[in-house]
């Protein structure tokens, strides 16, 4: 059978050029976590303890960072809360799995969080 070169090359455009273009990339979010600290206390979760929470739950954290709730005030009270967060990217397939454990959608802050470096916490 021969085909003719016009039709092989509108075959090709159809269905070739859209191989490569399927929805198969993944979204990604942000999900939160409390590191616990309370004011005039040394009392810290560390990161990796959250993150293990993910991890232990069968979701990949594809990055991990700290920070802090914007947009709330917090008295300085000994004991009171200090807005600081564990921060960690994963898929949004997973979302549902993070809340089912305590983790929290960053969508739902309206005022957002400021980055800060774990250490400065």
């Amino acid at each position: 059978m021969k085909i003719n070169p016009l039709t092989f090359l509108i075959l090709i455009i159809m269905f070739g050029c859209n191989a490569g273009t399927g929805s198969n990339e993944e979204t990604n979010v942000e999900v939160v976590i409390s590191n616990g600290k309370l004011q005039c206390q040394d009392n810290a979760i560390p990161i990796g303890t959250s993150k293990s929470n993910l991890t232990d739950s069968g979701i990949l954290v594809k990055q991990e960072g700290c920070g802090v709730q914007k947009g709330v005030d917090f008295p300085a009270v000994c004991g009171a809360a200090t807005g600081q967060f564990h921060i960690f990217t994963i898929s949004e397939d997973d979302l549902n799995k993070a809340e089912n454990i305590g983790f929290i959608s960053s969508s739902n802050f309206e005022e957002g969080f400021e980055l800060v470096a774990c250490n400065s916490l």
